[in-house]
């Protein structure tokens, strides 16, 4: 009967061990996936903000370059019109009592233009504020003691959380320098 209770006792003791074990492992690889999973997904989130970047700075030169075809034709058009009225050097008349009806230069591409320019910049500063909201998570995961300690065995973090920062312009980087935020210029 003793032998067989100490049987039974040595079974628990290797099944609770084995169970230890097995959680151990499972542990492991979960956090090592997890890491594994977050990482790729920062970097994709951030090649994302670079094809939405080249996107909307693509997509603004295009129209600003049709915008400027259209106004060098109209303004073309309006040279045509008087050689045709006047000749080469124009009237020549003192006074002229003619209202002449020129075209006039269509400003709906400049309107579509700051459109697309709010519109684009509203979408990259939504795809920033993910990128960051990822960031965040996973500084977090880093941080709390038990799966910051699982990814630190797993060798996370792999990246550096630096190449991650937002993009910004040069006003906000003064302001966080010098710690005040000017008026904007809006003549520059």
């Amino acid at each position: 009967m003793k032998k067989q209770q100490g049987f039974v006792g040595l079974v628990l003791v290797g099944s609770l061990a084995l169970g230890a074990v097995a959680y151990t492992v499972s542990s492991y690889f979960h956090y090592a996936n997890l890491g594994a999973e977050t990482e790729n997904t920062l970097i994709t989130k951030q090649d994302d903000n670079k094809n939405v970047m080249a996107s909307y700075s693509t997509k603004i030169k295009e129209i600003a370059q049709a915008a400027k075809l259209g106004v060098d034709a109209q303004t073309n058009l309006i040279k045509i019109a008087n050689e045709a009225r006047y000749g080469e050097g124009g009237s020549k008349a003192v006074m002229q009592w003619i209202q002449e009806q020129n075209p006039n230069i269509d400003t709906t591409l400049y309107q579509k233009l700051q459109q697309v320019i709010d519109a684009e910049r509203t979408r990259f500063a939504n795809e920033q504020t993910t990128m960051l909201d990822i960031r965040r998570t996973y500084k977090v995961m880093l941080d709390k003691p038990y799966s910051g300690f699982w990814l630190n065995v797993a060798g996370y973090p792999k990246i550096n959380f630096k190449d991650f920062d937002v993009v910004i312009n040069d006003y906000t980087e003064t302001a966080y320098q010098t710690k005040k935020a000017e008026s904007i210029d809006l003549s520059n």
